[in-house]
């Protein structure tokens, strides 16, 4: 059953990693609190992401081989895109005015035209 509570999530980062590290109170057997995280990770070619999860407890359980879990998540190489927008003849504008803009595409990661 879901929890109205929201957790107080942080970021830890040490030389080896980076951790998010939420403290959830009162959650009762059989509750829920569902957790969305939400990153870029830039990658070149294939590579591996691993992460792991760990509930940590201070009442007793008695099933504590379900407090963990992990995964790995295959990347592949990609295009990261982003579009820039100038105003030509930055001047000030009052209503009725005709804009003019310049868009500028630019892409990180695989050449988009290659695929």
């Amino acid at each position: 059953m879901p929890v109205d509570n929201q957790p107080s999530c942080r970021l830890q980062v040490n030389e080896e990693n980076q951790e998010i590290v939420c403290s959830i109170e009162g959650l009762s057997i059989g509750d829920e609190i569902p957790l969305t995280f939400a990153g870029q990770v830039p990658a070149a070619g294939i590579s591996t992401l691993s992460g792991t999860g760990a509930v940590i407890s201070q009442c007793r359980d008695s099933d504590a081989g379900n407090n963990g879990g992990a995964l790995e998540l295959k990347v592949t190489s990609g295009t990261g895109m982003k579009l820039g927008k100038t105003r030509v003849l930055e001047r000030l504008l009052v209503i009725d005015d005709t804009a003019t803009f310049t868009l500028s595409p630019t892409y990180s990661g695989s050449d988009p035209e290659k695929k």
